[in-house]
């Protein structure tokens, strides 16, 4: 039985991270978070379970799961692996696909690090981002702006574990939650049908998985401060994932980007080579990409491959309705 909603975390007595911690990882909010989001979802993890499997057993599974959270004890299934193809010739994205019940613990895990750093949290879209920028750009002269465009290699994948904990350190002081959000980075991600006794094999020292609730947010506050040193410049400075957009005065500019890079790798990360086609160091008036647009000053459209991956998918969702819609009348009777 779904239980009724909880009153908001504003309504309870909350001191510090801490308290803060035991409230949202407590039974009553796992539970009810549960019912509120999770209850149909039909996403599978390792144990083959979507939210209706899981109902039944959501009470008595969360309320262990509180009790080992809030003792530093909880440990996460392995995460089911899918890989996204990116294209021929590319590296497919991995992303990790979590059980029922520590999709619930991730969610939680997520408000938790948006209450702790809010201005982590990301609130645009890159549509949005593309629609500042345009406006933007607007009152800069052509002839003088330059742009350069980057990107992170492998950004998740080559995040270090132990750099991020200390950055989260400063300001959480609630050993329990940092020791769940270690346990959250070193869970490995496993293909289907992985035997238990091979789990171990699929273990990686680095990087945050990518698909879980906290993925985004962990990403965003290890960069945080990067963030920050690189608005100082006068330039106009946009990250949007891995994605950096920066513009202005060309000398400037070249000193940003020394600046990044700089500040990159001392947390294990690289651009892209100024020779990759994932690289732009050219005045307004060249054309450039970012974020799946094409800016032509002062044109900018959808890029194309954007446009044909779109076509793409929907194509595969006729396809599909039309040679499994039989068979799936016949089991959803």
């Amino acid at each position: 039985m779904p239980l009724l909603s909880s009153p908001p975390i504003s309504s309870y007595l909350v001191k510090n991270d801490t308290d803060l911690f035991k409230l949202l990882l407590s039974p009553e909010f796992l539970i009810q978070k549960f019912f509120a989001d999770f209850s149909i979802s039909q996403s599978k993890g390792v144990d083959r379970l979507n939210g209706f499997q899981f109902s039944g057993r959501a009470a008595g599974q969360l309320s262990i799961a509180s009790i080992k959270c809030l003792s530093g004890e909880y440990r996460f299934s392995p995460y089911l692996e899918n890989l996204k193809v990116k294209g021929r010739g590319k590296e497919p994205r991995l992303i990790s696909i979590p059980c029922i019940r520590d999709r619930v613990v991730l969610n939680q895990l997520n408000i938790f690090l948006a209450r702790i750093f809010p201005e982590c949290v990301p609130r645009n879209i890159a549509n949005s981002y593309v629609r500042e920028i345009s406006a933007d750009l607007a009152k800069h002269p052509p002839e003088t702006t330059f742009i350069c465009g980057c990107d992170i290699q492998k950004f998740y994948d080559a995040i270090k574990r132990d750099n991020l904990i200390k950055v989260l350190s400063s300001r959480i002081k609630c050993p329990e939650a940092l020791a769940l959000i270690r346990h959250a980075l070193d869970t490995p991600t496993v293909p289907k049908n992985t035997l238990r006794s091979s789990y171990s094999s699929y273990r990686n020292p680095c990087g945050v998985p990518q698909g879980l609730a906290i993925s985004n947010i962990l990403a965003a506050i290890y960069l945080s401060d990067v963030d920050a040193a690189m608005h100082k410049f006068p330039i106009k400075y946009y990250r949007y994932v891995d994605d950096v957009l920066m513009y202005g005065a060309e000398d400037v500019l070249r000193k940003a980007r020394s600046s990044l890079m700089a500040r990159l790798r001392s947390r294990g990360l690289t651009l892209h080579g100024v020779n990759s086609n994932k690289s732009h160091f050219a005045p307004l008036a060249k054309d450039f990409g970012y974020l799946g647009y094409r800016f032509s000053w002062p044109k900018i459209t959808v890029r194309d491959s954007t446009i044909e991956r779109l076509l793409q998918s929907l194509a595969a969702k006729f396809s599909d309705y039309s040679h499994n819609k039989a068979k799936r009348l016949e089991r959803f009777k």
